[in-house]
């Protein structure tokens, strides 16, 4: 593989979802921490974070989720048709939230970034790649 082909595939930008998203699971793990459930919960957040990568490249959007066995799913930047932002709460007021990303290849979201931080900023990322492409 040339240079420019690697560094075409070199992530943008790369995250996984907000620990704001565990807030809850967050707070009772804590308090729970000396019946030891507690420890189990928080062990449980970073696992989930772990299998959920999500990545921006100058030509692709990929998910990839899974610890041992993974898969992942790309759409390429030049054919997403929609892209979503939904932001809900108090998550949704520290700008977390999910981007859904669609082609015309079909009616609903391909690929959908759940609980990411700075949701709006990601999704203005993809736009301004889509207008170098343009």
């Amino acid at each position: 593989m040339s240079s420019t082909a690697a560094s075409l595939e070199t992530p943008i930008w790369k995250g996984r979802p907000s620990h704001w998203s565990y807030f809850w699971l967050w707070l009772f793990g804590l308090l729970l921490i000396p019946v030891v459930v507690g420890v189990f919960m928080i062990a449980w957040i970073f696992i989930d974070r772990a299998r959920n990568t999500f990545m921006i490249t100058p030509r692709a959007i990929i998910v990839e989720t899974g610890l041992i066995a993974k898969s992942s799913n790309e759409i390429r930047i030049q054919d997403v048709r929609s892209i979503n932002l939904l932001k809900q709460g108090l998550a949704g007021f520290l700008n977390v939230g999910d981007l859904e990303f669609s082609s015309s290849a079909s009616d609903k979201a391909e690929i959908v970034f759940r609980s990411i931080a700075n949701a709006t900023q990601v999704r203005d990322l993809v736009r301004a790649r889509q207008e170098v492409k343009a």
